[in-house]
């Protein structure tokens, strides 16, 4: 039984593992319970888990559950776990579980988003902020996310407005995905040493002189950029797994050689099979 609840956790199959099937067996082993949130609390979920969790020890094994029987051990409970939050539950958790702005590490927001909305002008707030990912928003400017320097990770695909004024300070980034910006230009690259991943599609301002010092880039995707003084001489520093370009020309054999050598290509002007 252990090892199907185990499993069902691996595969963040939660609603199953909180199903009726199993209620008895924790109802009688309340220990796997908290065996399962151990194991929960070592991976980022999304703050409309956590309370199903709480709900579940509410409602299914109150009189076996200490935690619930202290409201301050309840809070240190969900701030265990590695939440990521969207905008919804941040005054949902922030109203009900005295979470802070500086409680508020991660933000997945996919919700379809037409304009800004209040919550924008408090994203700077969140100063511990590592993760920023928002599918749909056009509408962030600078004055919302420049003040955000433990950020590790910011993915922005529809997003054209930001620009280096606040990009370039944050130098802490592990993956920047700015698909559709066509603003930054070197000076935001240039000292985001622990850069992994790194997507701007639709940028031509870019070229080698902002991968100076970039030596840990795994995934690349340059998409559309044809800049004359991209050279990708960058490549001999770099272990890439991943390259993505679509029209540059002019590159030289000995960087052919390299991108042949990249697990994954899409370079659809060179044949490098």
């Amino acid at each position: 039984m252990l090892l199907k609840i185990i499993k069902m956790i691996e595969d963040e199959m939660l609603s199953n593992v909180l199903s009726k099937n199993y209620n008895n067996e924790i109802i009688k082993y309340p220990h796997l319970f908290n065996y399962i949130t151990l194991i929960l609390s070592n991976h980022i979920i999304s703050s409309k888990k956590i309370k199903k969790i709480v709900n579940y020890r509410l409602h299914t094994i109150k009189n076996n559950d200490n935690i619930l029987n202290n409201n301050q051990s309840l809070i240190n409970y969900i701030k265990s776990f590695y939440i990521k939050f969207n905008f919804y539950d941040i005054d949902y958790f922030k109203n009900n579980y005295n979470f802070t702005n500086n409680d508020i590490y991660y933000i997945y927001e996919n919700t379809l988003i037409y304009s800004r909305i209040p919550i924008y002008n408090n994203i700077n707030e969140f100063r511990n902020l590592k993760a920023l990912i928002m599918y749909n928003d056009r509408d962030l400017s600078d004055n919302d996310v420049k003040n955000l320097i433990n950020l590790e990770q910011l993915v922005l695909p529809k997003n054209r407005l930001l620009t280096d004024k606040s990009i370039k300070n944050l130098n802490k980034l592990k993956v920047l995905e700015l698909d559709a910006n066509k603003n930054i230009t070197n000076t935001s690259l240039i000292n985001k040493i622990d850069l992994r991943i790194l997507k701007l599609v639709h940028n031509k301002k870019i070229n080698d002189d902002g991968f100076i010092n970039l030596k840990k880039l795994k995934y690349l995707n340059l998409g559309y950029n044809n800049n004359r003084k991209l050279n990708l001489k960058f490549l001999k520093h770099n272990d890439l797994q991943t390259l993505i370009l679509y029209k540059k020309k002019n590159i030289s054999e000995d960087i052919i050689s390299l991108m042949s050598a990249i697990e994954i290509k899409y370079t659809n002007f060179l044949d490098l099979y």
